[in-house]
């Protein structure tokens, strides 16, 4: 055999090696890959459980204040489980409570099932706010002097409307029966949060740790993607040093013929 002859299978089967390397590599290297991505989804998932454990206990604690219709928080957690959510009837309460924006879909979806009240209504009815501690000994002032003659609930639910609040005052400045100005007046009886900054921050830190484990759950490769990249890769390897290869011995072959010249 010519040495020119063993020189071109010699190139050919270099080629060949490099290109079947490439490819071996690949697949091998997507073990060590998918072990990353799968510690931090183990990681993400433990600590989605320690701050669900957290969540549970501060809500357990908070929920001895929080009045709600559980009925009714019953239905929506239904209806949002109907609707893929998966997370437990406690951060769904916690969710509805720190969320405008999920507190208003599930105003929206009562409203449209027949609910008449106002969303300060429906915010006391899930037990978003609570009514003022001292707002009992004004319902009792003013119905002993005669102001007020409806039932507690019902006042309960008009306090949460400003323009009611001004009359109240008005009428309570006017008889001389409160003296301070309007802001104390405001301070003393308004409506308290039920949920506490603690719980509305585990609640957002929830969510993004899940949006991660999502991310990192998504990105770890199953036996049929390993097969595709590394077949990919070895596709790829071998038309690159096809085409390097035709270039070199273009480039070759030209300064060759040009130093012939």
């Amino acid at each position: 055999m010519k040495l020119n002859t063993k020189k071109i299978i010699a190139r050919e089967f270099l080629i060949l090696t490099i290109v079947l390397a490439s490819g071996i590599i690949t697949f091998f290297l997507t073990f060590p890959y998918n072990h990353y991505q799968e510690t931090n989804e183990k990681t993400i998932f433990s600590e989605i459980a320690i701050k669900s454990k957290q969540l549970d206990l501060l809500y357990s604690s908070a929920k001895k204040n929080i009045k709600m219709d559980e009925e009714v928080v019953d239905d929506l957690y239904n209806r949002a489980k109907s609707n893929g959510y998966n997370n437990s009837r406690n951060e769904f309460i916690a969710l509805i409570h720190s969320d405008n924006e999920v507190f208003y879909d599930m105003y929206s979806y009562v409203k449209s099932k027949g609910y008449r009240k106002d969303e300060n209504a429906f915010a006391i009815l899930i037990g978003r706010i609570s009514p003022p501690q001292n707002l009992n000994g004004l319902y009792n002032t003013l119905t002993e002097g005669g102001y007020y003659t409806k039932s507690f609930e019902e006042f309960e639910i008009k306090w949460q409307d400003e323009n009611f609040r001004s009359k109240v005052y008005s009428v309570m400045t006017r008889d001389e029966i409160y003296t301070t100005d309007k802001d104390s007046f405001e301070q003393e009886y308004q409506s308290m949060a039920t949920i506490t900054p603690e719980i509305k921050v585990l609640v957002k830190d929830l969510d993004k740790l899940r949006i991660n484990r999502e991310i990192f759950s998504g990105r770890i490769m199953s036996e049929e993607e390993k097969y595709s990249i590394s077949i990919c890769v070895t596709a790829m390897s071998f038309v690159i040093l096809i085409l390097l290869r035709f270039i070199y011995y273009g480039i070759s072959w030209s300064i060759s013929t040009l130093r012939g010249e």
